[in-house]
């Protein structure tokens, strides 16, 4: 038992002997009914639970937090549980949107609700983060966390989990494992890891024998970002996605050409550099997508990605207007955010989407335009190179056993 666990108890010990209780054949029994003391009847002092905190709320479930050997939690960083929500809203006993999910913690004398984000709501695996309010030594366990929920007329929950960290990665920082390469369906088997000079390319260009829409694509991949290694964002970490130049998003830096914004889609199945092509992703290796038959990109759809090898809803984009960019070698182009509609990148890091990359292409519905060129692997300066920068909040790594109990029923 940690001393969190122990104080806890005691106090709770006490405040049932003020609240009329008496030890009966060993064990505290209590002769006073008490939305405090649930049941009444407990065999050991550590039985006592935390006073109920909100009888608005029909249910709760305790939240046990269990510190890695090899870290000490500091309070303030965020962790992470996991609970199927779909089964409560199936139930009637959680809303659909969430709002009456509620983290709070009871430190022995008073409960305080807590902010939390939650993600993929209404499913089998939604996640849920919240700010640990004290230390938890090497080892240790806190079980001074409640999940409560059950309020149909919950609004407006708390969200701000605290202030962010934003880390970059790019080929060449010492640590960042990067591959890119363009895709050419002017010249289906050949592969361009580098489309030349170091860059790489997207392009729209009518009456290429064999294609439709877009005539080249880029990918590039990000591998390693996440994990446990300090220059890493922390596995499971909660992942800012707002679609704005502050928030996670690529940089790249042009190479002389003009065009149009560009966007990108996830892409599901593996690559490699060196062997990709329009019509294989590895050697001998076909793309999944279109039967088969190549890497189709158009200004409607992503057909030969679509629902194989590629998402068909953007991760990122620059915007859909004729902004150019790119005319100056070396010039940064727009800013080029994710958004929170796919929370790609929160995806990665949670494990619920294989990280494989992206796939670059002009904006669907916007038409033919200028190819667009930026500096790719290969680039001599390594600081412009393709970037990738995440924006998180703090997040406890390694990542500690978060459990939660049985369900409780309010008094």
């Amino acid at each position: 038992m940690s001393w969190l666990t122990a104080e806890r108890a005691l106090l709770a010990f006490l405040a049932a002997i003020a609240a009329g209780a008496a030890f009966v054949g060993g064990a505290l029994a209590l002769f006073t009914d008490t939305a405090s003391v649930p049941n009444n009847t407990f065999a050991t002092a550590t039985e006592f639970p935390a006073p109920w905190w909100n009888t608005s709320y029909a249910y709760r479930q305790k939240i046990t937090v269990t510190g890695n050997a090899a870290t000490a939690a500091a309070a303030g960083k965020t962790v992470r549980a996991t609970l199927n929500t779909a089964s409560l809203v199936s139930a009637g006993k959680m809303q659909a949107d969430g709002d009456d999910l509620r983290i709070v913690y009871w430190d022995g004398t008073s409960s305080v609700e807590l902010s939390r984000q939650v993600f993929q709501m209404n499913s089998a695996v939604t996640h849920v983060w919240f700010p640990l309010q004290a230390t938890i030594g090497n080892g240790a366990s806190d079980d001074g966390y409640y999940l409560y929920y059950g309020n149909a007329s919950a609004a407006s929950p708390p969200t701000n989990l605290g202030a962010t960290t934003a880390k970059s990665f790019y080929s060449g920082d010492g640590n960042t494992s990067f591959q890119d390469a363009t895709l050419d369906c002017g010249a289906r088997t050949t592969n361009y890891n580098d489309w030349g000079g170091g860059d790489q390319k997207v392009d729209a260009e009518p009456g290429v024998a064999g294609c439709s829409g877009e005539t080249q694509v880029a990918l590039m991949e990000w591998s390693n970002f996440f994990g446990t290694a300090s220059w890493q964002v922390p596995t499971g970490a909660r992942i800012v996605e707002d679609g704005t130049s502050s928030g996670t998003r690529i940089r790249l830096w042009g190479a002389g050409n003009s065009g149009n914004n560009i966007a990108a889609n996830v892409v599901l199945e593996p690559w490699t550099d060196s062997q990709v092509t329009w019509d294989n992703r590895q050697t001998g290796i076909a793309w999944s997508g279109n039967g088969g038959a190549g890497a189709i990109v158009s200004n409607n759809e992503v057909t030969g990605f679509d629902g194989v090898s590629a998402e068909g809803q953007e991760s990122a984009s620059m915007g859909t207007g004729a902004t150019t960019w790119g005319g100056t070698d070396g010039a940064e182009g727009p800013a080029f955010p994710f958004l929170s509609g796919p929370a790609t990148v929160q995806r990665w890091v949670v494990g619920a989407l294989a990280n494989n990359g992206l796939v670059a292409h002009f904006p669907f519905g916007t038409g033919f335009a200028n190819g667009v060129e930026w500096r790719g692997e290969e680039e001599i300066t390594a600081t412009t190179r393709p970037r990738l920068v995440v924006v998180y909040y703090d997040h406890y790594q390694p990542e500690p056993t978060v459990s939660l109990g049985a369900e409780e029923t309010a008094p």
